[in-house]
């Protein structure tokens, strides 16, 4: 169990890192391990400020209301809203290029880095000591979060005015969330407590896996990943112009050619014919017949031989 709190979520970190990924994203696992470099020294400061914090957080047992407020904050608001602030901090600018697979492996990274750190700290001060809320909810919590964190961040992506405000929301709503199992095991309902974080981490990991069903599900098919990442949306819109260009520069090769067809063919065909039947046969028709001398028997009325007269006429 020790090995579990420690190494849960640098574990789901090398599931979604070494996922069937597009060959674009491939190359970059340096980059992503570096992501989780900085996830992981955000998380070591934001340790140290939420140490100091959690000593506003020792409220009385009783009523309710306050051990689900002391557990909320200690354990969920608090630490999701820092990650997620310093998430936005650091990757605003390294992102701002950045679409779908590419954008969710950037903020998983951070994130795995920055919870990464509170496993180890307590995978080494719980060492020896069976405590089943340390050492088996608060890991299935955690990767819980993370899976449903990082693409609500991809979501509202980048961050920028109203988007930001409304990523915090997002990540406070999840936190309130997470809370309820932790909120369940301090009532004593430990059975029940564990049985519910598991449950949502299986729903969090199956939404999870249809929206990348691409990756998970069509490549084990065999079947062409079209995922939108930064660097294939930008070859794709790059491609998209030229492939549009190459069409419209075929369309009018196809209809040049065919232009030329009908007017070096029918036009040869039409004017020469034309041209022919006008100068051959009218033309002999027009111009022959009048152009012709005119006989002297139809232009000269016949006189009668000599030594005859006309009829009636008696000498």
């Amino acid at each position: 169990m020790i090995l579990f709190l420690a190494f849960s979520v640098p574990l789901l970190w090398l599931f979604l890192v070494y996922s069937r990924w597009e060959r674009e994203l491939a190359p970059n696992r340096l980059a992503w391990f570096q992501v989780s470099l900085r996830g992981i020294l955000a998380g070591i400061l934001g340790l140290i400020l939420l140490t100091q914090l959690r000593r506003l957080f020792g409220f009385a047992w009783r009523p309710r209301v306050l051990l689900f407020g002391s557990v909320l904050l200690a354990d969920h608001l608090t630490p999701v809203l820092l990650s997620v602030g310093a998430a936005i901090l650091v990757l605003q600018g390294i992102t701002r290029n950045q679409r779908g697979g590419a954008l969710f492996l950037a903020v998983s990274s951070f994130l795995c880095g920055w919870f990464t750190v509170p496993g180890v700290v307590e995978a080494v001060t719980f060492w020896g000591r069976g405590d089943p809320y340390a050492l088996i909810l608060m890991p299935l919590l955690r990767v819980a979060e993370i899976l449903a964190l990082a693409p609500l961040l991809a979501r509202f992506h980048p961050w920028e005015g109203s988007d930001g405000f409304l990523a915090l929301l997002a990540a406070a709503a999840v936190a309130l969330i997470g809370a309820l199992p932790s909120f369940l095991y301090d009532l004593a309902y430990r059975g029940l407590a564990v049985i519910l974080a598991a449950c949502a981490l299986l729903a969090v990991l199956a939404v999870f896996i249809l929206s990348f069903r691409r990756v998970f599900l069509e490549r084990s098919a065999g079947i062409p990943i079209g995922l939108a990442t930064g660097t294939s949306a930008r070859t794709a819109d790059r491609s998209a112009p030229n492939a549009a260009g190459k069409s419209a520069a075929t369309a009018r090769a196809v209809s040049g050619t065919t232009d030329k067809s009908m007017s070096g063919t029918t036009g040869k065909s039409v004017s020469g014919t034309t041209d022919k039947s006008m100068s051959g046969t009218t033309g002999k028709s027009v111009s022959g017949t009048p152009g012709k001398p005119a006989s002297p028997v139809s232009s000269r009325r016949r006189s009668p031989p000599a030594g005859r007269r006309g009829p009636g006429r008696r000498v």
